[in-house]
């Protein structure tokens, strides 16, 4: 299992033992269909935080690997209607920007 998939394991038990909504967004393009402009950029980690119900997108970005535009374009978004987009590198980068989250929640 590579780094990307064990911090993304980690963090999904993480919700579930939070007792938070969360499941894993993959997108698979299908031939000769195009991903719906409205999915592009969701992050890997789609969940709904209890008790405020509040939307959280977690992007995980290890190694060399950097957020690309569309994402970004995401990010803003969830944002701008009160909802959190982390990009993180490793599960105790997620932690810490949870502990912010939840404090302030």
């Amino acid at each position: 299992m590579n780094q990307t998939d064990t911090t993304t394991r980690q963090i999904l038990e993480w919700f579930e033992v939070n007792r938070h909504l969360a499941w894993r967004h993959n997108q698979v393009r299908v031939p000769g269909r195009g991903f719906p402009k409205r999915n592009k950029g969701i992050g890997d980690i789609v969940a709904v935080l209890r008790p405020t119900g509040r939307h959280i997108e977690v992007e995980v970005k290890t190694g060399g690997d950097k957020i690309r535009p569309d994402q970004y374009l995401r990010a803003m978004e969830v944002q701008r209607v009160g909802g959190y987009y982390l990009v993180v590198k490793d599960f105790e980068d997620f932690l810490g920007q949870m502990k912010t989250i939840v404090k302030s929640a």
